[in-house]
């Protein structure tokens, strides 16, 4: 692929009302939609009982476009994102194709533990499918990723760890890596149940995203997700410019911090 397949130019220019709420609403609708499939198909409760996952449209830049509005609140921290981003970083637009599949729970990346696994897949549009437009993503607690103790006092004793790592290759699967995960989870079954679940997600969202950016043109649809993520800055940075200036001083904590003995009896208590 060419640089200019890889992404589209984001041309200025104004998006019609009615076709901006469309695909507003028509891109939160597919997440939601994923979202309910990943409940019916998923092996494990943490997945199907608790919901312990989220469902995330990202920018071909790993930008949070939408999210599903049933996940954990948690998960609204911008996971997807932040996988997305490194696995940019690590193959590069030109190394990520249709059909491509990455994991990663890599913590210095994600800022959480390491069962918490993003999946994703690139997402092209256009006559030839040769437009980036953006990347679907799921979050899904892995119900085992191996690990000595469930309270782990080093990175290294919680698990398995997969930085930006393919699990399919242009719609083929890595057999080698699904070997690893499955001889490293004390549950393969129910895990390997979720990640053909979360995999199913990541393809149906995928397939939707595009049908929905063909429908309405590849420059409609980029034009429309700057203006959402533009609306959106714009919103947050009124209401933070609302927010009171309060500095909050803990006093008791500062007596603590200044006599020890006040710490130990306090602790004692």
């Amino acid at each position: 692929m060419n640089s200019q397949s890889q992404t589209i130019q984001q041309q200025e220019h104004v998006v019609d009302p009615i076709t901006l709420e469309v695909i507003r609403h028509g891109i939160v609708s597919i997440t939601d939609q994923i979202d309910a499939n990943i409940t019916r198909t998923a092996f494990s409760p943490y997945v199907y009982e608790y919901k312990d996952f989220a469902v995330g449209l990202v920018s071909a830049e790993g930008e949070l476009i939408a999210q599903c509005t049933g996940g954990m609140p948690v998960f609204v921290a911008d996971s997807v994102g932040m996988a997305v981003r490194d696995g940019l970083s690590v193959y590069g637009r030109e190394r990520l194709h249709h059909g491509d599949v990455v994991a990663c729970n890599h913590a210095a990346i994600q800022g959480q533990h390491l069962n918490n696994t993003v999946m994703y897949t690139p997402i092209y549009a256009g006559a030839n499918r040769d437009v980036l437009i953006g990347f679907f993503a799921i979050n899904v607690h892995w119900i085992d990723i191996g690990g000595i103790t469930p309270r782990s006092s080093d990175i290294f004793m919680e698990g398995l760890q997969l930085r930006s790592i393919k699990l399919w290759s242009k719609g083929e699967p890595i057999q080698e890596v699904y070997r690893i995960i499955e001889n490293n989870t004390r549950f393969p079954v129910e895990l390997l149940g979720d990640i053909a679940a979360q995999h199913a997600g990541c393809m149906l969202g995928r397939d939707l995203t595009q049908k929905l950016a063909d429908k309405y043109g590849v420059q409609t649809f980029v034009n429309a997700v700057k203006t959402i993520l533009d609306q959106s800055e714009a919103a947050a940075r009124h209401r933070y410019a609302r927010l009171p200036t309060v500095i909050t001083v803990t006093k008791r904590f500062s007596i603590m911090m200044a006599n020890p003995t006040n710490r130990c009896q306090s602790a004692s208590k």
